[in-house]
């Protein structure tokens, strides 16, 4: 846990109990936070990043959207992270979703 997060919780921005679910509603609902330190956390491999992680991408709404409009909707939130490890774990994140909503002509194969 960070000395940033831990001073949040301090002051009553994030509650006691972190998890991803809190701290994606912070990064999404908090203007001017450093775009590219959300993209570098939300590539973190570990569980709480990756529990971030998930819940961030969940608060996407691509229904109705083609994959080109979805991803610059997506994008415009952080910056990617320069990792291509970490780039790669937060497109598979994104991809997961919006097939979710839409599943395209594969749908039924």
């Amino acid at each position: 846990k960070s000395a940033t997060f831990e001073y949040l919780q301090s002051v009553g921005v994030l509650p006691d109990t972190l998890d991803g679910t809190s701290i994606a509603n912070f990064l999404l609902t908090t203007p001017a936070l450093d775009k590219t330190a959300i993209g570098v956390y939300l590539g973190e491999p570990d569980e709480l990043p990756l529990a971030c992680l998930g819940a961030y991408v969940s608060q996407f709404e691509f229904t109705g959207l083609h994959l080109s409009d979805a991803l610059r909707k997506f994008l415009a939130s952080f910056r990617l992270p320069g990792e291509s490890q970490k780039i790669a774990r937060i497109v598979e994140h994104f991809a997961e979703h919006f097939f979710k909503q839409e599943p395209g002509p594969l749908a039924n194969a």
